[in-house]
């Protein structure tokens, strides 16, 4: 796992290396739990901190010879679910109030613990309250300051907000600046929900399935047939099998 830092430039050339800048290599073999990350932010918060408040001077490419004062800022984080909810110190995806940009909390799934039921209270989703920076801030600042553990999950529970190094960073707004990750969120959500329905609804006209078995056997076959090119993941043989388990790289591929 690592932390980048790319600057803003144009889309055709924001991501080459000259462009992005590695802050940290985490070391494995696992990622790091919840706040843990906050310890590896701490470094990039802290040189943040000094190019946006302080007098920092260097050569530039255009300034080669000469110091020049040089002012920078963090303003998106973007990353997949997951790590989004940890880099900005948000609750996962799966907890009570699992979204970063509204504050609405969603029951569990009937006889789980471990899944959110989405459909609850969506016919009321006008009255959904949204976060604000100011009470992301509060939260976070309240959650540090609790001095147990019970404490802290107590707050997440209610608020969904954890404290993150970022918190420390006065000028951002991790509520608006927290991009939406359209692969996890849309790809593995919606497309996987809209393949369900059809394997499980019958067609007026038809009778049948509106995706039956054999559709999902002649999909499967016209992509084994396809040449993809190098940036595409293969599907193999997962449409075949109710396009089970696709991981957000094989979902890219689907609609391309």
């Amino acid at each position: 796992m690592s932390i980048g830092f790319n600057l803003q430039k144009e889309p055709s050339i924001r991501y080459k290396k000259e462009n992005i800048i590695l802050v940290c290599v985490i070391p494995g073999p696992k990622e790091p739990k919840d706040t843990q990350i906050n310890n590896y932010l701490q470094v990039l918060v802290n040189d943040l901190k000094e190019l946006y408040y302080d007098d920092f001077f260097t050569c530039t490419a255009e300034s080669p010879n000469v110091p020049v004062p040089v002012r920078a800022a963090l303003f998106l984080i973007a990353c997949d679910i997951p790590a989004s909810r940890k880099v900005s110190g948000f609750t996962s995806f799966n907890a009570t109030v699992p979204c970063n940009k509204c504050s609405t909390a969603f029951p569990a799934r009937y006889n789980t613990h471990l899944q959110r039921d989405f459909s609850f209270g969506l016919e009321d989703i006008d009255a959904w309250s949204l976060r604000t920076n100011i009470e992301n801030r509060y939260h976070a600042k309240n959650w540090k300051e609790a001095t147990t553990k019970r404490q802290r999950a107590d707050l997440e529970q209610k608020y969904g907000t954890r404290f993150s190094a970022l918190h420390d960073l006065e000028y951002l707004d991790l509520v608006r600046c927290t991009a939406i990750d359209p692969m996890h969120g849309l790809f593995l959500g919606t497309a996987k929900k809209m393949v369900k329905i059809w394997r499980t609804t019958i067609c007026d006209l038809t009778h049948e399935l509106y995706l039956t078995d054999a559709d999902l056997k002649e999909m499967q076959k016209e992509a084994n047939d396809i040449i993809l090119p190098a940036q595409y993941t293969p599907i193999n043989q997962k449409i075949a099998s109710d396009f089970s388990d696709l991981k957000a790289d094989e979902w890219r591929t689907c609609p391309s």
